[in-house]
């Protein structure tokens, strides 16, 4: 009896962890060289609109919007000259991951609210409009990309 009700707490205090995830998986689709391709990424719970857009140069662009401001985003840029976000580079020195080869940059606006976009190859993911209180969550989902390549760093 002990054993069975040892493991019913158990099982309760697993599917609790997973429960309060503050993530969701999602997945992003874009077109390159003709050919579809779908990869998963992950992004802070609780936005309120989605949606994908293709501009002119053929960028592919997801991005999410959250009730108290801030903007999450994922691309593929076809044309890596644009940008997502306006970043000062000679206020924000860029830093590279040693494992993808991925740069990332991170900062405050003048509202003293955080930005960071992580670039690798024609891909960008990132950022803007986040309070302090929320910076953890949303820099996790940043290092997604940091952590799991989309592709192989070009050596």
């Amino acid at each position: 009896m002990k054993k069975i009700l040892l493991f019913c707490i158990l099982s309760s205090l697993l599917a609790s962890c997973f429960l309060m995830n503050p993530y969701r998986t999602e997945h992003f689709t874009f077109s390159k060289n003709g050919t579809e391709h779908t990869v998963p990424f992950v992004v802070p719970k609780g936005y309120n609109k989605k949606w994908t857009s293709v501009d002119a140069a053929g960028n592919t662009i997801l991005t999410y919007t959250y009730r108290s401001g801030p903007v999450f985003y994922l691309s593929y840029m076809a044309d890596t000259a644009s940008e997502m976000q306006p970043i000062v580079l000679q206020e924000n020195l860029p830093l590279q991951s040693l494992t993808s080869g991925a740069i990332i940059y991170k900062g405050m606006d003048e509202n003293m609210l955080y930005f960071r976009e992580i670039r690798q190859n024609n891909y960008r993911m990132g950022y803007r409009f986040v309070n302090g209180d929320q910076e953890y969550k949303f820099d996790s989902a940043t290092n997604y990309m940091v952590v799991w390549p989309i592709e192989k760093p070009k050596l």
